[in-house]
């Protein structure tokens, strides 16, 4: 034996804490005392020879027992210095291999002698210690014993070949089993049927008594191929179980690390076998030692926190020092206002916030930009549905005006600011912040939210999106996108394309028997030409059979203009410098001169060099010779900066559209008008499909106008909420088309999630607009909810007959109530049994009963409503006493005290 140390069971529940340690070189046991932070011997005892291994008693304090290598097994009290060893002896000299204590008996194990047993016990009780009074495994070494400690009469011991427990008031083994690992016994503390063996090769195995006892079960329950450190010559692996944590062992490695395996319990899938449990590692931790060439640990529990821990470890000099084991998290759970609490080792742990969330603003135009740029959007919002809205120009150049084009490049850092800053940046403060602000159906309202509290810019997608279920519903409102019974409403452009062959949802149409494609078709033309003239100037290629879908698709997508509208958003454009814009959007409608001219007239030397290199497009469009001119325009559609101008020299070099198409850094509108006026439809069909496969994957939520409020929409709104965890705006979203015109679980899901956010952050107002504006939506277009209303979850209810007041009975009044006048505006007693309603404490009329105008000192020119709010009943959730709302605010702004007499509550400060 090489030195080792354990922890002795002596506390009796006080702070310190006993350590029995044996020199490395075998030659003197020691005793260790611990307190709060210090580790110091207290009592030591030499005189031994060679000790091979060492035990104490949990039943008797200060009790311990050392075998040595000639065979002596000395027994000694370490609390006392002066206490005399009792020598134990075999009939044969030879090394002792293990010892073990139970009670008054002491058990020993050695290696195999002749005509000697190799398992003894002797009983300290008995007036002769010079013979066991149980022996066994003749003619074998045994490498191992242990006495159970919740079976003091069982004993468990390991040969080279067999595992065996013992009953010492049997003669015969409780079993026996052939093993490989029987080195090292070690008991569960928290689990005393659980034990660990390991193998001459560092293999453990983790064993469970009772399934050894049966004859089909003699396998271990966990086992480990190699798993313990062997490096060490002439000295066995250290292996302790925690007496903190349930399920946990440990073991050293290379005299410098304490590996710690926790273990968890697979549950038996057989109803009522709880012993058929299977054990599985649940996490490894690696605890660095303080110092090296450690040969032998154990764990020290912290007396300041019981589930805290620490180690005591020998090193190869002697030395012991203690050190504290790092702990991890064993759960971490965030609440709705972005509060974390940890729980570990040293108990529990809460984070708050110090700051409450921000309160409403003051004014609706505290949400507002700057004038210009308001005047800039009112004037320039895009028809995206209706023929007499105008067509936005917001992009990210516009919102580059608003924010500053001067920018940090390290604006990211910004949000570094420490842990309270990190956590506002989370989803759940921004939900919670937008809620307040009032984020809701309202769509120009939540435009103007995402501008106010986007400081760098990261909204655009968002606020587009906004922007389009604006006009979208504005559209649907208008009836303009319902025809011969069909509603075509948030369909999105891929499913007015698609037209009757994915037009399968019975929500959407009102018709007797199935859709043709020649009403259909009727269907959209007639939606068009509802649109007006600007409709029907939209320019279409000739050879498209389906010129109607393409004409709503643009009006859908928001990118047709009539000819004065084009110059002018133009004009509007050149005038706050956006010329690399103007002039893509002049290419996009096929004005290569009209571009041209544009980029001429910039004050930039740079674009006016530009212009004349698209000008040679006029020169070389109907040639097909690859000139260096078009291999120049090439290189330039790859090398330059702006979408716009990367996406003009990628037209002018091939005259191919398909590569304007797949400059991504352009607007998805701007990309769709461009497919929907110069693709074939052969091409339209495979880039829409292309393009909505593409938004659905990526989560791009501005895709919305492609795929709709379908089912397409709403997997797109699914990978949304996947990225960003944004629940809010897909609940939001979503709403505009279900259930009018789907229903999905998913959808029932954000919804049931942002209603139960909102309720957490007590903003019910704010959750009750969420469901009454929901039930608004759901109307179809002949009126009809198909989302039935919240009901009332707050009622007033009879005191006698413990009814609803707000119902009026269908039964008379019974009989033995003394009769009374019944009419309909009878509001002081319950309607259906007649009963009166509770007085007010302060005038002593009935409540329900008009308040007199003499107590009362309303103007006279209140408004209807707080005429109304001074007879609403207010109670006491204390002492029950209830008032009129009026006369209850006008006592308590004098007094403190309920106006019963008698009654001493205090209701107001409840």
């Amino acid at each position: 034996m090489s030195g080792t140390i354990i922890r002795a069971n002596w506390d009796n529940g006080q702070h310190t804490q006993h350590f029995v340690a044996v020199t490395p070189l075998g030659d003197e046991i020691i005793l260790y005392t611990t307190d709060a932070d210090t580790i110091s011997p207290t009592v030591s005892r030499g005189g031994f020879d060679n000790i091979s291994c060492s035990t104490y008693s949990q039943f008797q304090h200060g009790f311990t027992a050392v075998g040595q290598i000639n065979g002596t097994v000395g027994v000694l009290d370490m609390t006392d210095n002066s206490s005399t060893v009792i020598r134990l002896r075999p009939k044969q000299s030879r090394p002792c291999n293990a010892v073990s204590f139970s009670h008054s008996l002491v058990a020993a194990a050695f290696d195999k002698g002749r005509q000697d047993t190799s398992l003894q016990i002797w009983s300290l009780d008995s007036e002769s210690r010079q013979m066991p009074v149980h022996s066994y495994v003749p003619n074998e070494a045994v490498l191992s014993a242990l006495f159970y400690p919740d079976r003091p009469d069982h004993l468990l011991c390991g040969s080279y070949k067999y595992l065996r427990e013992f009953d010492i008031r049997a003669e015969v083994p409780a079993f026996q089993l052939a093993a490989k690992c029987t080195l090292d016994l070690a008991v569960d503390p928290f689990q005393p049927h659980n034990f660990s063996s390991s193998g001459e090769d560092g293999s453990l195995a983790l064993w469970d008594r009772r399934m050894l006892t049966r004859k089909n079960r003699e396998s271990p329950v966990l086992q480990f191929n190699k798993l313990l450190d062997t490096s060490r010559k002439n000295a066995r692996p250290c292996l302790r179980y925690s007496p903190v944590r349930r399920g946990e062992f440990s073991s050293i490695f290379n005299g410098e690390l304490i590996r710690r395996w926790h273990t968890g319990v697979a549950q038996s899938a057989q109803l009522y076998r709880p012993d058929h449990d299977s054990l599985f590692v649940s996490l490894v931790l690696d605890v660095k030692a303080d110092y090296s060439r450690v040969i032998s640990f154990d764990y020290s529990p912290d007396a300041r926190a019981a589930t805290s821990t620490s180690f005591v470890c020998m090193r190869q000099s002697g030395s012991v020092f203690r050190m504290p084991a790092v702990e991890c998290i064993e759960s971490l759970d965030f609440n709705s206002n972005n509060e974390f609490s940890i729980v570990g080792p040293e108990g529990a742990f809460t984070r708050f916030l110090d700051e409450p969330a921000p309160g409403p603003p003051s004014r609706a135009n505290d949400l507002s930009l700057s004038a210009d740029l308001n005047r800039f959007r009112e004037e320039n919002t895009p028809p995206v549905v209706d023929g007499d809205e105008n067509t936005e120009i917001d992009d990210e150049n516009t919102d580059n005006i608003e924010n500053g084009h001067d920018l940090n490049d390290h604006a990211a850092v910004w949000n570094m600011l420490g842990t309270s800053d990190m956590l506002r940046n989370d989803i759940c403060w921004t939900i919670r912040r937008r809620a307040v602000l009032g984020y809701s159906h309202d769509c120009e309202l939540n435009i103007r939210v995402l501008e106010s509290i986007d400081d760098i810019d990261n909204q655009l997608a968002l606020r587009n999106t906004w922007k389009w279920l604006s006009l979208a519903k504005k559209s649907l409102d208008k009836g303009t996108m319902v025809s011969h019974g069909v509603d075509l409403g948030f369909l999105g452009v891929i499913g007015i394309w698609n037209g009757i062959e994915k037009l399968t949802n019975p929500k959407r149409f009102n018709t007797d028997g199935p859709l043709s494609e020649q009403f259909f078709a009727q269907t959209i033309k007639a939606i068009v030409s509802s649109k007006g003239k600007k409709a029907a100037a939209i320019h279409i290629p000739s050879a498209s059979e389906h010129k109607a879908q393409r004409k709503l698709c643009l009006i859908v997508s928001g990118w047709y203009f009539s000819d004065e509208e084009f110059d002018e958003r133009l004009e509007i454009l050149v005038s706050l410098g956006f010329y690399e814009k103007a002039a893509g959007w002049a290419v996009f409608h096929g004005h290569i001169d009209r571009a041209v001219s544009i980029l001429s007239s910039s004050p930039k030397e740079r674009l006016r060099i530009i212009a004349t290199a698209v000008a040679a497009y006029l020169a070389y469009r109907d040639s097909n010779v690859n000139s260096p001119w078009k291999d120049q325009c090439r290189k330039m559609a790859s090398e330059l900066d702006n979408p716009y101008l990367r996406a003009i020299f990628a037209f002018i070099a091939d005259n191919d559209w398909w590569d304007v198409l797949d400059e991504h850094s352009l607007p998805l509108r701007e990309r769709l008008g461009v497919a929907l006026r110069f693709l074939s439809d052969k091409d339209l069909t495979v880039y829409l499909h292309r393009l909505a496969d593409y938004v659905v994957t990526k989560g791009e939520l501005e895709g919305l106008m492609l795929t709709g409020i379908t089912g397409r929409g709403v997997d797109l709104l699914q990978s949304y909420v996947d990225r960003t965890s944004d629940v809010q705006t897909a609940a939001l979203m979503a709403s505009f088309g279900s259930p009018r015109y789907l229903v999905d679980r998913r959808i029932d899901h954000w919804i049931d999630s942002y209603r139960g956010l909102l309720n957490s952050w007590s903003l019910f107002k704010t959750r009750a607009t969420f469901d009454v504006h929901r039930t608004r939506l759901s109307r179809t277009s002949t009126g009809v909810p198909t989302l039935s209303a919240v009901p009332k979850q707050v009622y007033l209810q009879c005191p006698r007959c413990s009814k609803n007041l707000s119902t009026r009975g269908q039964s008379k009044p019974k009989p033995q109530l003394p009769p009374r006048r019944a009419t309909r505006n009878d509001t002081n007693s319950c309607p259906h049994c007649g009963a009166q309603l509770p007085r007010c404490s302060v005038c002593l009329l009935s409540l329900g009963t008009p308040v007199p105008f003499e107590t009362s000192v309303t103007p006279a020119s209140a408004s209807l409503i707080e005429n109304r709010f001074r007879e609403w009943f207010s109670f006491c959730l204390s002492c029950n006493h209830g008032c009129h709302a009026f006369h209850a605010e006008e006592w308590f702004a004098k007094h403190y005290v309920c106006p019963v007499p008698d009654c001493s509550c205090q209701c107001n400060s409840l």
